[in-house]
């Protein structure tokens, strides 16, 4: 046992024996002084709930931060892409009349791909 071990073991000894010594006045006005002190404390202390929602709040704070702090950039937009969209876009009108042909096509040939093989 260390020094300071034996030196907190004495002092409590020491306060025991001290306390057992006080008449009923004393005990009373300390039992009165102690019981205030509790009903302070009970008043003062926040309940389960608030302490509970102020962490939860802070939580959801600090996933919005994540969230857009971490979002992935918008992509730039490309002078090629907008003229190859421009290009697409203009595209002969009549290709797209005859869209139900081109589609007779395509399912003809899938069909003669079928049988040969």
């Amino acid at each position: 046992m260390n020094n300071e071990e034996q030196f907190l073991r004495h002092a409590c000894e020491a306060l025991n024996e001290s306390a057992d010594g006080l008449d009923a006045a004393t005990l009373s006005k300390l039992n009165q002084a102690r019981q205030r002190a509790l009903a302070t404390v009970k008043a003062t202390a926040r309940p389960k709930w608030f302490v509970l929602s102020a962490w939860m709040g802070a939580a959801a704070a600090a996933a919005l931060v994540l969230m857009v702090g971490l979002r992935a950039p918008e992509p730039a937009l490309n002078p090629q892409a907008l003229g190859d969209l421009e290009i697409v876009s203009s595209a002969d009108a009549e290709l797209l009349e005859n869209l139900a042909f081109y589609e007779w096509a395509g399912v003809a040939l899938d069909d003669e791909d079928g049988q040969a093989g």
